[in-house]
């Protein structure tokens, strides 16, 4: 039988074979990516490990800051947290008594084991999670809401007279933190200016901390009320923490340089814009980041940490030149050296 390929053919389709896939691959890299020069520095996030966020990090956004100086401490303590032992169900009924329920209830028991009472009532319902001592609570308001020009101060004693009142806190044990701003929705996730806000989540620490305690969520603190604009309870959030109270053993912390130095292994955990605009966004389309804010808190990765770490709280706004809209955005960077 005739051959099909001399050895001089067979060669040259070898050397095809060879060469197109590496002639491909440079032409692929070229077009869709950049090879990393050796030596190149790439941020990366870094203690506390646990900080982690949905909005990937890009390493070439240029960073500002408006702030020219900061008067910062030299060191600091963590802060421990002791949590309180599972709730019998006995203390649950009890609780769910004082705050005005009755015996419709369901129990549940989540895929972790978790004890997880319902609570129902005339228009308002409670969950207890026993086993972790949390509370949630959520009224069924309506979508108009009359606004009443409340101060501050006055939605601040609604907070803490509701507390009182449905929950039995002690005064004394609510201490202020700060109160954050919301359009109203469903989840009270669309923040807005004090100006234009319709519900107003007032957050309180389980410590005398002047401090910002912080999950995640830099809008969310251990115990959290929402009022609406015309004094009305929306919900509220509750963690039931024994004691908080700051470690003897400090750590040295960044100065103001370093803190500018190092704003590269920020954490990028929140962006303030609306839902059409967040389907089409990625953080990494982000290209310049002004620092106008930042302030000392305290970090861990849930309500339920034993230690929170001190970070940097930074807010400032951030240019995105793909959707054509500057947007604020809040960044956590660790505090230790």
């Amino acid at each position: 039988m005739r051959r099909l390929f001399n050895r001089k053919t067979l060669l040259i389709f070898l050397l095809i074979g060879i060469i197109l896939p590496v002639v491909m691959a440079i032409t692929f890299v070229k077009q869709n990516g950049k090879v990393s020069e050796p030596g190149t520095p790439v941020p990366i996030t870094v203690v506390p490990k646990q900080i982690s966020s949905d909005y990937p990090q890009n390493i070439n956004t240029e960073y500002t800051f408006k702030i020219e100086n900061l008067d910062l401490p030299t060191e600091l303590s963590t802060l421990e947290i002791a949590t309180n032992p599972p709730i019998p169900e006995s203390d649950v009924f009890a609780m769910a008594k004082a705050a005005g329920f009755s015996d419709n209830y369901r129990k549940l028991v989540n895929g972790e084991g978790q004890r997880i009472y319902l609570f129902y009532g005339e228009g308002e319902n409670m969950s207890i999670r026993a086993d972790v001592n949390e509370i949630s609570y959520r009224t069924n308001y309506a979508t108009f809401i009359p606004d009443k020009n409340l101060s501050d101060d006055k939605i601040k004693d609604i907070a803490v007279n509701f507390l009182k009142d449905k929950f039995k806190y002690d005064e004394n044990k609510l201490n202020f933190s700060f109160i954050a701003y919301y359009q109203l929705d469903d989840e009270a996730t669309s923040q807005v200016p004090r100006e234009k806000a319709e519900m107003f989540k007032v957050n309180f620490n389980p410590t005398s901390l002047d401090y910002k305690l912080l999950t995640l969520n830099p809008q969310e603190s251990p115990v959290s009320v929402w009022v609406k604009r015309d004094g009305t309870i929306a919900k509220a959030e509750l963690s039931l923490i024994k004691s908080a109270k700051l470690s003897d053993k400090k750590a040295v912390i960044k100065n103001f340089e370093e803190v500018k130095a190092s704003i590269g292994n920020s954490t990028l955990v929140n962006i303030s814009y609306n839902e059409t605009i967040l389907a089409n966004f990625n953080s990494t389309d982000i290209t310049k980041i002004v620092i106008d804010k930042i302030e000392i808190a305290y970090f861990a990765d849930s309500p339920t940490s034993t230690n929170y770490l001190p970070v940097f709280l930074m807010e400032g706004t951030a240019t995105i030149p793909k959707i054509q809209q500057d947007t604020r955005v809040t960044l956590y960077l660790p505090a230790l050296k």
